[in-house]
């Protein structure tokens, strides 16, 4: 409900100052909500990386369009202090996940596997 709207808005916030450590501070916070409003660890945590992606997926998007390097490591690094996305092989699956809504990649994911 709220709560989440209102909690990714605050992470967001922090993300965008570059407070990776405040806004991993808020996540724990939130999922420790989630968990005593009844969910699993794991349920709280999938919420908080939906809510979480939603602001992550457009600049990686962006950042893969402009085929800015470093602008990827960077997000690719915050999605790994946020804690909720898992481990690097995660990630890369995850951000691998992201690129799909590019056309071109599956030719480009051919040309280099063939």
């Amino acid at each position: 409900g709220d709560l989440s709207f209102y909690g990714s808005k605050i992470v967001k916030e922090a993300l965008e100052k570059g407070d990776t450590y405040a806004a991993q501070e808020m996540i724990e916070d939130i999922v420790s909500v989630k968990m005593a409003n009844g969910k699993t660890e794991k349920e709280a945590k999938q919420s908080v990386r939906s809510s979480l992606t939603s602001y992550w997926k457009p600049l990686y998007e962006q950042a893969f369009a402009d085929d800015d390097s470093y602008e990827q490591n960077d997000i690719r690094d915050s999605l790994y202090d946020m804690g909720v996305y898992g481990s690097d092989e995660e990630i890369d699956e995850t951000l691998h996940g992201w690129k799909q809504g590019f056309p071109g990649i599956g030719e480009i994911g051919q040309y280099v596997s063939g």
